[in-house]
């Protein structure tokens, strides 16, 4: 897995997509399973966006629970230049810790909380809605059920989500 500074590899993602004359049509995808403890982060971070931020139209933010395949119709709708997959990940970091991951590399085969493996789902998405997929994880504690996140990782939720803030809207 290839790790980079996630907020340089936003910013850099999303600048990339700003030199035409029309703003970035960015999709944010919250993936998880939202029984599963920490496993839920994405969903509460793509929840948390829709309810406490006035999204601008050029940015669309899905809560796709453990079944993202089921909103490739809304993805195709949208028709977006960057879909951000943000999802608990396995990584081997410490409890929190934010990566950048290149979803290419999550095909080895592991326990995971979602209906279809989330490399498949990207790569259907670049091959046939658009080519920019980009993926963060968030090292989870505890994926075990119950109602809420961790602390740890509840605090990187918060970093993430004031990043994204700053970051969407300034493209």
């Amino acid at each position: 897995m290839m790790r980079q500074t996630w907020r340089k590899s936003l910013q850099q993602t999303l600048k990339r997509q700003t030199k035409s004359e029309r703003a970035t049509r960015l999709a944010i995808v919250g993936v998880g399973q939202v029984q599963a403890g920490d496993d839920a982060v994405g969903t509460v971070i793509a929840r948390t966006l829709r309810t406490f931020l006035a999204l601008p139209e050029h940015i669309l933010v899905i809560d796709a629970g453990a079944a993202p395949e089921n909103y490739t119709g809304s993805l195709r709708r949208f028709q977006p230049d960057v879909v951000l997959l943000i999802d608990a990940a396995q990584m081997d970091a410490p409890c929190g810790a934010i990566h950048w991951i290149d979803w290419r590399s999550t095909t080895g085969i592991s326990a995971s909380s979602h209906t279809l493996p989330l490399h498949v789902f990207a790569n259907y998405v670049n091959s046939q809605i658009c080519g920019e997929i980009a993926l963060l994880g968030i090292q989870p504690d505890d994926a075990t059920p119950r109602s809420s996140l961790s602390s740890v990782v509840k605090q990187a939720a918060r970093r993430l989500l004031q990043e994204l803030a700053v970051n969407c809207i300034n493209i």
